[in-house]
């Protein structure tokens, strides 16, 4: 009984620092790019010993993925549960929905990362979220759903739309609805987009 409440101790401890440490990396982001930060810095502004943070972390590079990994996470269980959908199609537009949702909900997690786009932040976020959707593309495949298109290139496409119209979005400052962004985004994916005549 004493050990398992160690270890739970133990778990509580490491959780918090998982927090104190992402929690100083995202407030650096907001003074300097990525690639401007030590791992020094991130220690110093966690109060976190250096040899705690390589104990958790190869570098800060692993320490990022771990972050934006906990904000997909965060994302996926705030997100879609009970609803039910007919299509693919219909599913990824609702996640769309809520990705324009949960960013205008958390405007600061998403201007970080864009700021931050000429390093190594954005390249990273864009792989996990293209990890992410090539994933779920592939559990539409294992339901029977037939694709004309590979699943890595849909997932590379959509990975790279969808963040960079999240991004305009967000610079634009929300200045088209959420809606009428999905329903742009169901155009784009179902009509010639230049409105062209036949």
């Amino acid at each position: 009984m004493a050990l398992t409440q160690l270890g739970k101790k133990e778990d509580l401890r490491i959780r918090r620092t998982y927090k104190l440490l992402s929690e100083a990396l995202l407030s650096l982001l907001e003074e300097r790019p990525f690639d401007k930060i030590s791992v020094i810095d991130i220690c110093n502004k966690a109060m976190v010993h250096r040899t705690t943070f390589y104990k958790h972390f190869e570098d800060k590079y692993q320490l990022l993925v771990f972050s934006i990994k906990g904000f997909l996470k965060d994302f996926s269980e705030k997100g879609i549960t009970n609803e039910t959908f007919d299509n693919p199609k219909q599913y990824y537009l609702a996640i769309f929905k809520n990705v324009l949702t949960y960013m205008a909900a958390n405007p600061n997690l998403f201007m970080l990362l864009a700021k931050n786009e000429t390093d190594s932040v954005m390249p990273i976020v864009s792989q996990l979220v293209t990890e992410e959707l090539t994933s779920k593309l592939k559990n539409n495949e294992k339901s029977g759903f037939q694709f004309l298109i590979p699943v890595q290139v849909i997932a590379h496409f959509y990975a790279g739309a969808v963040l960079s119209l999240v991004r305009w979005w967000l610079m634009n400052a929300e200045s088209v609805s959420i809606d009428a962004m999905v329903r742009y985004l169901d155009l784009l994916m179902e009509q010639d987009p230049f409105g062209s005549t036949n």
